[in-house]
């Protein structure tokens, strides 16, 4: 589950003649945090900082047995080994509603990654954009550009 740091790293690795890899994530792709910065400010482009999963782990994309799924993990039944999922619709505004569905599993790996840290301090969610995918990045742009038009308006 996952395309972080970890289940990307996990995935590159991942000996597919022993595996069949099926990997469960609400993106298709790895996202290089460090560089998100660079990207708000024009030094890089947004395609610069993400790695397509079919490019570190090619057995997704063309090994029979092994698939990747643009969906969210919703449950874990450890006893029946399966995880419910359903597929990741947001952003668009005439989607169907997520279809849900099932997968089993031999073994499962949790590479979900982290929430952003506010340090307890009041009002950090509410006002602060966290940089942890291209889209805040590209939001993060999208309001510097919009501020330096503005203070260029007379008055």
């Amino acid at each position: 589950l996952g395309t972080g740091w970890a289940g990307s790293r996990l995935m590159k690795d991942l000996d597919t003649t022993g595996y069949d890899v099926v990997c469960v994530s609400p993106r298709n792709h790895m996202v290089f945090t460090p560089l998100l910065a660079s990207t708000c400010v024009g030094t890089l482009e947004f395609r610069s900082v993400a790695e397509p999963l079919a490019r570190i782990q090619p057995a997704v994309s063309r090994s029979p047995g092994s698939y990747f799924l643009l969906a969210r993990c919703t449950a874990v039944d450890p006893d029946a080994h399966t995880i419910d999922c359903e597929t990741v619709t947001e952003g668009e505004k005439d989607t169907l509603k997520p279809w849900k569905f099932k997968v089993s599993y031999d073994k499962l790996v949790f590479g979900c990654g982290a929430e952003a840290s506010t340090f307890g301090i009041r009002g950090v969610t509410e006002h602060a954009t966290f940089l942890r995918e291209v889209h805040d990045a590209q939001e993060i742009r999208r309001k510097l550009l919009l501020n330096l038009m503005l203070s260029d308006v007379p008055g």
